[in-house]
């Protein structure tokens, strides 16, 4: 059996002022812990960190067995220093990073790398907006030879109602010159929910488009049904590939049907279905299980649980545990595959004339109260790119419903009376909670 750390990769935590209802959290510290079966055995991944903060709510210092990061903070600025562990274990520097903001925006993103006594430039990021905060254009240089030479650029156009409409992507060619290598094509509908994704992709015979995704709704604007198709011989000709159906019993449990395509049909391979508490099939009280389809016997199969623990701690505290187990063939067992623990703090008070850092913008949700059902928005989400999704508990601590958020500001308000908890997860992590009346 191997055993490895996981490499640190660590986003910088800001400080957030309350809007509303929605309460922000301050990771506190974390553990990882992950099996992976391969053909040489299980390769066991461990990954624990742990977090400090000063009296303004501003990361100073993050933990790793093997590695620091350090954080200071200037007008406008975040200043990031990283040290490695040595064999002796003393500590090294390996690198440092300079953010520098402009209302609240990032616009540049310097990093030094620590060779021979002395820093050094690596790579130099810079970001370009269009009102209101657009991010149209950020470009990549690498440090050569004493410049700065550029390397990738990405660009972004929007509609009138600020949805992107296209993301192109170009790499410098041996003349220096910016050549496009990739992209994307959206649409939206009149709720700003994306209905279409073509990839694109450039090659020495032109561009062409490698896929499709398209997402159509029901008339609640609840999402109905995903679809996947790839192209093949030109732009014209897209061939399915997947869809994904959903079904909604009540806000408290969510179907996932998935199916791929073969010999010109849809064929059915398996489901998700989120139960609330307590469990339905364990004494466990909330659960996400999948579920193979056998075609053959027509019946569905356990494969993957998963499992989640919200729970309120003193003085606005949250500790959070998710679990997935796999179910072994052979050994017909349950195995677990990943283990998630995470406790957060509140921030403290901090008197607005002390904040001069760059702070996340709140995220804010309306109405609250609402009606069961209701459809409730959201501002300032997290991008697409870092898989955001709201876990809904009820007061009791159980599971109401998962809803990623599919590029979309709008979701679902449960539809029982009540009080819930919904939190908001992003790349891994609690960005904050708010509790939602539904009476």
């Amino acid at each position: 059996m191997k055993k490895c750390f996981s490499l640190p990769f660590l986003l910088l935590l800001c400080g957030a002022v309350a809007a509303q209802d929605y309460q922000p959290l301050l990771l506190d510290s974390f553990y990882r812990y992950a099996e992976q079966p391969t053909f040489g055995g299980t390769v066991i991944t461990e990954d624990y960190r742990g977090f400090d903060y000063d009296s303004n709510n501003r990361l100073i210092e993050a933990r790793h067995p093997e590695s620091r990061f350090r954080y200071a903070y200037a007008p406008d600025t975040v200043f990031l220093s990283s040290e490695q562990k040595q064999e002796d274990g003393s500590w090294a520097p390996f690198s440092r990073r300079t953010e520098v903001y402009d209302d609240e925006l990032l616009v540049s993103q310097r990093t030094e790398f620590f060779n021979n006594g002395n820093y050094v430039n690596g790579s130099l990021r810079s970001f370009f907006y269009a009102p209101p905060d657009l991010d149209t254009l950020s470009l990549l240089q690498h440090w050569q030879e004493g410049e700065w030479i550029n390397f990738y650029k990405r660009e972004t156009t929007f509609d009138d109602n600020g949805y992107p409409l296209e993301v192109a992507e170009y790499y410098v060619d041996e003349n220096g010159l910016y050549d496009y290598n990739r992209g994307r094509l959206f649409q939206h509908n009149e709720n700003g929910q994306i209905t279409q994704q073509i990839n694109i992709i450039s090659t020495i015979t032109g561009d062409h488009y490698t896929a499709r995704l398209n997402w159509s709704y029901d008339s609640e604007g609840k999402l109905d049904t995903l679809r996947r198709c790839h192209y093949e011989g030109g732009n014209d000709n897209c061939v399915n590939q997947g869809m994904d159906i959903f079904e909604y019993y009540g806000q408290d449990s969510i179907t996932e049907y998935r199916y791929y395509w073969t010999s010109n049909a849809w064929l059915h391979y398996g489901k998700e279905l989120t139960y609330p508490g307590p469990g339905i099939y364990s004494a466990r009280p909330d659960s996400v299980i999948f579920y193979d389809y056998l075609l053959a016997d027509d019946l569905y199969r356990q494969r993957i649980r998963e499992y989640f623990q919200y729970q309120e701690l003193p003085e606005g505290g949250v500790y959070f545990r998710g679990e997935e187990y796999t179910f072994n063939l052979q050994t017909a067992d349950w195995e677990l595959a990943e283990l998630t623990e995470e406790w957060y703090n509140a921030p403290v008070p901090v008197v607005a004339e002390e904040q001069h850092e760059p702070a996340a913008r709140p995220f804010s949700f309306f109405p609250n109260p609402c009606r069961p059902g209701q459809q409730l928005s959201i501002k300032n989400l997290p991008p697409k790119s870092s898989k955001p999704e709201l876990l809904i508990f009820d007061m009791q601590g159980r599971l109401y419903a998962r809803r990623p958020l599919y590029n979309d500001a709008f979701f679902r308000a449960p539809g029982q009376k009540g009080v819930y908890n919904i939190l908001i997860r992003s790349e891994g992590r609690i960005l904050g909670t708010f509790r939602q009346v539904v009476q």
